[in-house]
């Protein structure tokens, strides 16, 4: 095979696959012309022909070496100190005290960077560690690893550019940096704090020990499915039962793990590995009980038909899977044939929703017996159809009913942001939004109205982050959920009212 014959597609496909055996890597949205260069360029830094480096590449024994390069070129570091303030807040004031308290005395808290990029995140985490009352005289061990080791050279160095710097106070900076030329030189005693180690996570944590902390931020979304999981598998592993584990905001443990709990403080989601020992949560946390948490994994895996052809890399969990509260297994207690009448009424109330057949949806819903009407779909149903009628109260009352059943419904924590926004709290309808965002990533409205509601308070910065997020989400959310939840507005109403924002507060694309 020639040099140009590697442009075929059958063989990139190959190229793809051995990557995500390796790295684990989903390479399947990369630009094949971009793909095939980097596959030239190894292949002619390891003086062989592209067909020699693919076969050795993919055929054992190892060539970590290779992978380790293979890994620079196909990895993206892009970070800064304190990324996410609010997991920082919630690390910091609820997460590293209640692990204080749970250590013996003298006992040291460990926490892991997993893919810890140029150690930007790293470091934050030992500064907040030195920052935290509760672990005063305790001794703090972080480690931090990454499969690309030009990153890790660059963290070990740890001299940072002001733009690495731009959510760091200025007098967080001014205690942990100093000036040096164009740079900033951290501190020695932080830098001393954390322990660097290339390490490819597909392959576990190895002996790095028992962690009280796990911070995994922005990596499972660049991994093919069954890398996902097994990174997630190695991490609970890697965990002390009551340990936390935090997630980009993108990212969820859907489908890939049933043995945390969900857990939100200080506007942020992360999760708690499970102690089915102890039982204990986080003091006042909001934290899913294991029935809750089990409705919520349940709410948000794909049917046995789709698995096969989804991927976690494309959507975090495609959008059309997500309205699982339309969609819930068959009711019991009622004849087959009786259930399955009720059931198709359900669904021929959705259809009248999403035409705006409202007297058609009301008549519908009032022939709905009981035990379908008071469902979870149902409930749902219920809900959208009051909040067209302008009733907040009905409306809030039955999300809070459904979300007594089923915690993690977004859909549920949407309609109530859209009642506070209408009762005139924006800071509840902010909240709720969140949830709502966090809850489901892929569902597009909440990110919309977080960044309507931000330029509404002349918030230009955050308004154009969130509405660049909602725009992709808009662009593949599901036709049935916008039908539902778009307010009458269609996907290009939508995306041309998004666009237009975007605009307006100089994020036009």
């Amino acid at each position: 095979m020639t040099g140009e014959a590697v442009s075929a597609g059958a063989d990139l496909d190959r190229f793809r696959a051995a990557i995500a055996r390796r790295l684990g890597l989903s390479l399947d949205g990369q630009s094949g012309s971009a793909l095939l260069a980097a596959w030239r360029r190894r292949a002619a830094a390891a003086e062989v022909t592209p067909a020699a480096y693919l076969l050795r590449l993919d055929s054992p024994p190892s060539w970590s070496a290779e992978v380790a390069r293979l890994a620079e070129e196909l990895t993206v570091a892009e970070t800064y100190f304190f990324r996410n303030a609010a997991q920082f807040q919630a690390l910091t004031q609820a997460v590293l005290p209640a692990r204080a308290r749970a250590a013996g005395p003298g006992e040291p808290i460990r926490i892991l960077s997993a893919g810890c990029s140029t150690g930007e995140e790293a470091y934050s985490l030992a500064i907040a560690a030195r920052e935290t009352p509760e672990l005063a005289g305790r001794p703090v061990i972080i480690r931090a690893v990454d499969v690309n080791g030009s990153s890790l050279a660059r963290a070990v160095k740890a001299r940072y550019t002001p733009w690495a710097l731009r959510e760091t106070s200025p007098e967080m900076r001014a205690r942990y940096f100093r000036p040096v030329g164009r740079e900033f030189a951290l501190d020695v005693d932080v830098r001393t704090a954390v322990v660097f180690e290339q390490r490819n996570l597909i392959d576990g944590p190895g002996d790095l020990g028992a962690f009280d902390v796990v911070f995994c931020r922005n990596l499972l979304m660049y991994l093919v499915p069954d890398a996902a999981r097994a990174v997630v598998a190695h991490l609970a592993r890697a965990l002390l039962p009551g340990g936390y584990l935090f997630l980009g905001h993108a990212e969820t443990l859907r489908g890939l793990s049933d043995l945390f709990e969900l857990a939100h403080t200080h506007a942020t989601f992360y999760y708690r590995r499970q102690d089915r020992r102890a039982g204990s949560h986080l003091g006042t946390n909001r934290t899913l009980d294991a029935g809750s948490l089990a409705r919520l994994e349940q709410s948000s895996t794909p049917d046995p038909v789709s698995r096969g052809q989804q991927a976690w890399i494309e959507d975090i969990q495609r959008a059309s899977d997500r309205i699982r509260t339309l969609t819930a297994p068959p009711l019991t207690g009622a004849p087959a044939g009786s259930a399955s009448r009720d059931l198709a009424a359900l669904e021929d109330i959705v259809d009248f929703l999403g035409q705006e057949r409202l007297a058609d949806a009301r008549a519908a819903l009032a022939g709905l017996p009981a035990e379908v009407a008071d469902s979870p779909r149902g409930l749902l149903v219920r809900a959208i159809l009051s909040s067209h009628g302008h009733d907040l109260a009905a409306t809030e009352r039955l999300c809070d009913h459904l979300l007594q059943m089923d915690a993690g419904n977004a859909g549920a924590r949407f309609l109530k942001a859209l009642c506070a926004q209408r009762a005139g709290d924006l800071d509840a309808a902010v909240a709720e939004h969140r949830l709502a965002a966090a809850l489901d990533p892929s569902f597009a409205m909440p990110r919309l109205y977080l960044g309507l509601l931000a330029r509404r308070a002349q918030q230009a910065g955050s308004a154009r982050r969130e509405l660049e997020r909602a725009l992709p989400l808009l662009e593949r959310e599901d036709p049935t959920r916008l039908s539902l939840f778009g307010g009458g507005f269609g996907r290009s109403a939508l995306l041309a009212l998004c666009r237009a924002e975007m605009a307006a507060c100089g994020g036009a694309r």
